[in-house]
């Protein structure tokens, strides 16, 4: 059979008239069809047998319609009939067909009438499956799983998937793997792409085959859905406490990490070296447990030789149910600083012994710093409320109850904290109490005082007499008489008398 052309007209192009004699039209053909099927599947073949009964002229053209709009015309490859093969390729191919045929020459023509219509009807293709994506919002995490899912409905004898990457089948490799059924009801199959990459994002859709007859009978194609790629979270950003990155050996060090923009819930981790941090008895990690999720502190309360090395932070972002892990922060390399060096105590008396009562000196001595220095004292290891600023303290009158241990440490200002240096070597104070004499030598002093007052009066009293006057006593006679002694001027006496 020769195909001449296929001509795509209205319906009402099979009724065009055709230049032909006024003669009154051929019979009509017969009309047939093989094979002869209620309802015919896609990818099927059948033959159209246009057959004309013999005429006194010969026939020059079968032509075909469809109410559908379809018209061929064949040259003849018998005198009286002719076949048209129609491959049923999808719904548009259904309709009622009809055939005539032409004689004469061109400009002179004469139609046959049409024959009996033929309906054709096509099966429905399996019906459009439906394509998802997880993570639902199509945006595949780069690094991480992207799975295509392609489901069917209805119930099938058996079934076949396809999936296409902007209109190009996927074929299942080392990248990529297709997990279709191998049970009823054939339902379900799975594009799965462990790590998303660059490569991953575009459209995707999908479709499958039904087993119908023994025939595999392709659905339509499913919508297309576009992918894109996500990029990981944001980095954070570490920030560490001293901000000299210097740790005090002994003092706290405090490492923050911080998360840009907002996530529906956020877990953070702190690496040492690399390797991961947990939490524990010298380490505190406190995370966000209430939106907005942004920052987590790592404290170290007590910082030693362990505490010093690189530090890194990093967090991890649910999306989609899913827990997305960000790109580390920069590296932060923190250092133990060394102990302030020891102050040393002085003492002044330098022996450390003092008598009661005698003015007691302290100095604490500490290297000289531009920054803030401030001292403190302490007896027994207790310590004593002194001005915080001075290097000096000063007992004025020591008492017995300052006897003891003293020591000293002095604190400096590094980047806004005190830092305090460790203590000096203990001086050890003795108090002297004042002696007390004995009860029998302070009677005897006593009475030696009092004899020598005595003394000095009875000299007073010679030298008095010798000068001035003489007394005369008076006293008590044997028979009861008193006697006196009357003083007598001195002028008056003889001197020769005495």
């Amino acid at each position: 059979m020769a195909l001449i052309h296929l001509l795509p007209l209205l319906a009402s192009l099979q009724f065009l008239p055709w230049p032909v004699s006024p003669a009154d039209p051929h019979p009509a053909p017969t009309f047939s069809i093989d094979p002869r099927k209620d309802e015919y599947l896609l990818g099927d073949t059948v033959a159209l047998t246009c057959s004309a009964d013999p005429l006194p002229v010969p026939i020059r053209e079968f032509h075909f319609y469809s109410d559908k709009g379809l018209a061929v015309t064949a040259r003849v490859s018998s005198r009286w009939k002719q076949t048209y093969n129609l491959n049923i390729t999808g719904p548009r191919d259904a309709g009622e067909y009809s055939c005539a045929y032409y004689t004469g020459r061109p400009g002179h023509f004469t139609k046959s009438r049409h024959s009996d219509g033929i309906t054709i009807k096509v099966k429905d293709p399996p019906a459009e499956p439906m394509l998802s994506v997880n993570p639902p919002s199509r945006e595949a995490n780069e690094g991480h799983p992207l799975v295509i899912t392609c489901t069917a409905s209805g119930h099938a004898a058996e079934r076949r998937f396809h999936f296409y990457q902007h209109g190009a089948e996927i074929e299942a490799g080392s990248e990529t793997h297709i997990t279709e059924p191998d049970t009823p009801p054939w339902n379900v199959a799975v594009l799965s792409i462990p790590r998303a990459d660059t490569n991953s994002s575009g459209e995707y859709s999908c479709g499958y085959e039904e087993k119908d007859s023994g025939r595999w009978i392709p659905s339509t194609r499913s919508q297309a859905v576009m992918v894109t790629l996500k990029g990981p979270p944001a980095e954070p950003m570490l920030s560490v406490n001293p901000p000299s990155r210097e740790a005090n050996e002994g003092h706290p060090l405090v490492i923050t990490c911080t998360a840009s923009g907002h996530a529906a819930e956020r877990r953070f981790h702190f690496y040492q070296h690399g390797a991961e941090i947990e939490a524990g008895s010298e380490t505190h990690i406190t995370a966000p447990d209430t939106p907005p999720w942004n920052v987590a502190v790592l404290s170290i309360p007590r910082a030693d030789t362990n505490s010093s090395g690189e530090y890194s932070c990093g967090y991890e972002e649910k999306d989609s149910g899913r827990w997305i892990p960000s790109t580390r922060s920069q590296a932060v390399m923190v250092t133990l600083k060394e102990p302030l060096p020891p102050s040393v105590l002085r003492v002044n008396p330098s022996s450390g012994a003092v008598d009661e009562g005698l003015p007691l000196n302290f100095t604490c001595m500490a290297p000289k710093v531009p920054s803030e220095q401030r001292f403190h004292f302490y007896k027994n290891g207790t310590k004593i409320d002194t001005s915080a600023s001075e290097p000096e303290l000063t007992i004025p009158q020591a008492g017995l109850d300052m006897a003891g241990e003293f020591t000293c440490g002095y604190e400096e200002k590094v980047n806004g904290r005190w830092v305090a240096s460790p203590r000096s070597q203990a001086v050890t104070v003795t108090v002297k109490g004042v002696t007390s004499l004995p009860i029998p030598l302070v009677a005897g002093a006593a009475a030696g005082v009092l004899a020598l007052v005595l003394l000095l009066l009875l000299l007073c009293l010679c030298v008095r007499k010798r000068k001035g006057s003489r007394w005369s006593i008076n006293r008590t006679e044997k028979d009861g008489s008193i006697s006196s002694y009357s003083p007598i001027p001195l002028a008056s006496m003889n001197p020769d008398t005495f």
